[in-house]
């Protein structure tokens, strides 16, 4: 920032690489407060002030650091160097989006914060941002038809943050909740546009912004949900793919088809520890999943304990 001259010149450089679509500057009177080794909060100053008071009397209240430590351990290193939040005005329509460095999340999220009696982490509102640091951020949508890449992997990540850290009845409460989420969402566009219940859709003449709904996040997390438990049968295996895929993609963006061939090729090479890897492969309905509408063609709601 040059301050000689009555006009100030602002720089900054983005040293890795981001998708297009996700560039966003902001511009206000913003305060900020350190929430973590790689994190800080901006907000307006009477905001940051009441939030500064709330940590001062619950030090772990935003303990963002946490979820990137074990989203690090189930991946990569994080990439971004900085993660830090922006609370938005309340005309802000959504509830976040994951800019590399600055995720932006809506102001409904953090009113519970400002009550007393309200005990939540404040971290657990925006994990699924944490997610999208790796799955969206740094492996991308090749197309607005493939958005479940970015979206049904995220959650699907998401969920498995929150097991590490609060136990997997935590991970199948969130999954119950979308689920029934998912089916909320198929009976109403059965009636109004069937296609859109469709994994990856044709979306010929058709605005994307229709097409980010329920289906995207959660039939993509019952696809992962699927492989990961009737196909691969091993957790620790499945993670392994994952970790190679942000290794192979990052910086790139991908496509279903992409997916399904780096699939089919990390476990064919798996055979020799996973038995039965390469038969349990061949039950795999790609094109119902990738393409038929409605419900997921198999229905995992069996496997998620209901018990938190």
């Amino acid at each position: 920032m040059d301050n000689t001259q009555a006009e100030k010149t602002f720089e900054f450089e983005q040293k890795v690489p981001i998708p297009s679509y996700l560039i966003a500057l902001v511009v206000g009177d913003l305060h900020s407060m350190r929430i973590g080794p790689r994190s800080i909060l901006w907000s307006e100053k009477q905001r940051i002030e009441s939030l500064s008071e709330r940590q001062q009397k619950q030090k772990n209240y935003f303990d963002a650091e946490s979820f990137l430590s074990t989203a690090e351990s189930i991946l990569t290193p994080y990439a971004w160097d900085q993660f830090n939040i922006l609370i938005m005005p309340s005309s802000y329509p959504f509830g976040g989006m994951e800019h590399p460095c600055l995720v932006y999340i809506s102001p409904t999220i953090i009113h519970s914060l400002e009550d007393p009696n309200e005990t939540s982490n404040f971290s657990n509102s925006i994990v699924h941002e944490v997610a999208h640091c790796w799955w969206g951020n740094l492996v991308t949508h090749k197309t607005w038809r493939h958005f479940w890449i970015n979206e049904g992997i995220a959650t699907f990540f998401e969920r498995k943050i929150l097991a590490r850290r609060f136990g997997l009845p935590t991970q199948h409460f969130h999954a119950i909740l979308g689920w029934k989420e998912l089916n909320d969402s198929n009976n109403r566009m059965m009636v109004i546009n069937p296609g859109l219940t469709v994994m990856v859709p044709n979306l010929a003449k058709i605005y994307p912004d229709e097409a980010t709904g329920p289906t995207c996040y959660e039939k993509g997390f019952q696809f992962l949900f699927y492989l990961e438990n009737q196909i691969v049968k091993d957790e620790g295996m499945f993670e392994q793919f994952l970790k190679h895929l942000v290794e192979k993609r990052s910086y790139q963006s991908m496509d279903s088809f992409d997916f399904k061939n780096d699939f089919i090729e990390f476990f064919a090479r798996k055979s020799d520890v996973i038995l039965d890897i390469v038969e349990q492969m061949k039950a795999v309905d790609w094109d119902s999943w990738f393409f038929k509408d409605s419900m997921p063609p198999v229905n995992m709601l069996s496997r998620l304990q209901n018990t938190l």
